[in-house]
């Protein structure tokens, strides 16, 4: 059955790579109803570039981590990209209680254009039937480190910060630069987030 709604389907990833390495995928656009890229567990070395999103939820690491998997991803490289009308714009997202690491990760040159969500880290990530395991782990997860944000535009839709780092106390990110970050702010727009995130006193966006 076809059909014919002319909202997006929901839960539609465009590009999952899980349990792989060295890949390259390049020169694509996309509309989708999820996550335009998904970088999940068991990934080493790869590098997306060139490739515009439409809609969805953005280019994303995760999420990784759930019912207590033990997850690693290293060396994921996010280049010259854009992504229209996302929910999310550039994103790591893990579960509370999860195992492993995500290290290396670079998103560059990557333009967003009217986000809700554009720089978001989050060790907190968890589905709605899922909020009693995730409050009771909220206190652990991945460790996070490693992270570049590098050459970030674009405009957000004013109900979120542009800049929302939320890692866990035990296990807090490491590691993380930011680095022209520009994306133009509306009238509604709150302060950056930074919480257990270590150095962010010394990260200049961390106190706007």
């Amino acid at each position: 059955t076809a059909s014919t709604s002319s909202k997006p389907a929901k839960n539609t990833d465009a590009l999952d790579i899980s349990s792989s390495k060295n890949i390259i995928f390049r020169n694509s656009e996309m509309t989708i109803g999820d996550d335009c890229t998904a970088i999940n567990g068991g990934v080493t070395n790869v590098t997306l570039s060139k490739i515009i999103c439409n809609g969805g939820h953005g280019f994303s690491v995760g999420s990784l981590g759930k019912g207590g998997a033990d997850d690693t991803v290293k060396t994921v490289r996010v280049l010259d990209s854009t992504c229209n009308n996302c929910q999310n714009g550039v994103r790591v997202k893990t579960w509370p209680g999860g195992k492993g690491s995500v290290s290396d990760v670079i998103y560059k040159n990557v333009h967003l254009n009217n986000v809700e969500n554009p720089v978001i880290v989050t060790t907190h990530y968890c589905d709605k039937n899922q909020m009693s395991y995730c409050t009771k782990n909220a206190d652990t997860s991945l460790a996070i480190s490693g992270v570049t944000f590098d050459t970030i535009t674009g405009s957000v839709t004013g109900k979120k910060p542009i800049i929302s780092i939320d890692c866990s106390t035990k296990t807090p990110c490491t590691g993380f630069t930011l680095k022209g970050v520009d994306i133009k702010k509306a009238s509604a727009t709150p302060k950056n987030v930074c919480t257990n995130l270590t150095g962010s006193n010394k990260i200049s966006y961390c106190s706007v």
